[in-house]
């Protein structure tokens, strides 16, 4: 997703962003679909590299479609609510994938999320307005903004998170199956908190950013006409 987002965000550039995001959707389910039909180790991991390039595209293109339709004073709250449906799918979702993997075998939550996708074409149709060819944007001005030294300190904090939560993921089954937790249920708990305990740090984190005072703009007094 770090490499899939920008590259897809340049590749759909002037796509019409409904398409956009139908799309990358299309291809999610494909690539799922793909993943549970594999029959080596190599294709699944080509159909799980492709299925990441579609949920890049699909943030790409989400973001602004999100924020455009909350209006300016509400963006912030809009993207919240995207990021929180991100966080609300590592607290829930890896936890039923653990089970549903264990009582379907490894490749049923495979197609159980191809199977959402496809759902949610008809509903990201309906709901996502046409918004026609976006021919004012250009490459050049995309790749622009990376100049920008804060873009880049966003783009490793969001990298180091991600790698971190990633890898607490890929411990968290061995260690709770060498600690006697053994099943599908005290393994989708152990996940459950191991996924609820950093997302808690970040809300104290973040409560706490917000309770900080900044600092007090003094405003000159405008001119009057004598």
């Amino acid at each position: 997703m770090l490499v899939g987002a920008p590259a897809m965000s340049m590749a759909t550039l002037r796509m019409p962003r409904r398409t956009a995001l139908m799309l990358a959707l299309a291809v999610f389910a494909a690539g799922h679909a793909a993943a549970a039909l594999s029959s080596s180790f190599s294709l699944l991991l080509g159909a799980r590299f492709v299925t990441a390039l579609a949920v890049g595209a699909f943030w790409a293109v989400g973001a602004p479609v999100a924020t455009e339709a909350a209006g300016p004073r509400a963006r912030a709250r809009a993207m919240g609510v995207m990021i929180g449906g991100l966080t609300l799918a590592n607290v829930i979702g890896v936890p039923l994938g653990t089970a549903f993997g264990e009582a379907l075998g490894w490749r049923g939550p495979f197609w159980i999320l191809a199977g959402l996708a496809v759902v949610a074409l008809p509903v990201t149709a309906r709901q996502v307005p046409a918004d026609g060819e976006r021919g004012q944007l250009s490459v050049r001005a995309e790749i622009a903004a990376l100049r920008q030294v804060r873009v880049w300190v966003v783009f490793l904090a969001t990298a180091l998170f991600q790698a971190g939560l990633i890898a607490l993921y890929s411990y968290v089954s061995p260690l709770s199956t060498s600690l006697g937790l053994r099943g599908p249920a005290l393994t989708g708990l152990v996940l459950t908190l191991a996924s609820i305990a950093p997302l808690t740090a970040l809300a104290v984190v973040r409560g706490r950013a917000r309770s900080r005072p900044g600092p007090v703009r003094s405003r000159e007094p405008e001119p009057t006409d004598r």
